[in-house]
């Protein structure tokens, strides 16, 4: 199997984290600023989802070359990858996952 790096994963990944991180920044200091929590919960609404999502990311992925839908088995410590049994490529993120 070629081992290649999953740049648009990356990208996605850290385009989703700032969209999410921002909003709940935003979101939570204008709350605060202005005494709302309705606000502040708003922000802590957007911050579950963002944390839901990025489960998510790390679990399910679709082939750069294929676009066949790939998951991984989640190991502590393992290195997060996909395998495209189709492609015969395994996508590295250059990541490694702590699941404790």
């Amino acid at each position: 199997m070629t081992t290649r790096a999953a740049k648009q994963w990356r990208r996605k990944y850290l385009r989703e984290g700032a969209w999410f991180g921002g909003a709940f920044v935003i979101l939570s200091c204008t709350g605060a600023y202005l005494g709302d929590w309705r606000v502040v919960g708003a922000g802590g609404a957007v911050a579950l989802f963002g944390f839901i999502f990025q489960r998510r990311m790390f679990r399910r992925w679709n082939c750069e070359e294929c676009g066949s839908p790939l998951q991984r088995e989640s190991k502590d410590g393992s290195a997060v990858v996909f395998h495209c049994e189709r492609c015969g490529i395994v996508w590295d993120t250059k990541l490694h996952q702590d699941l404790s």
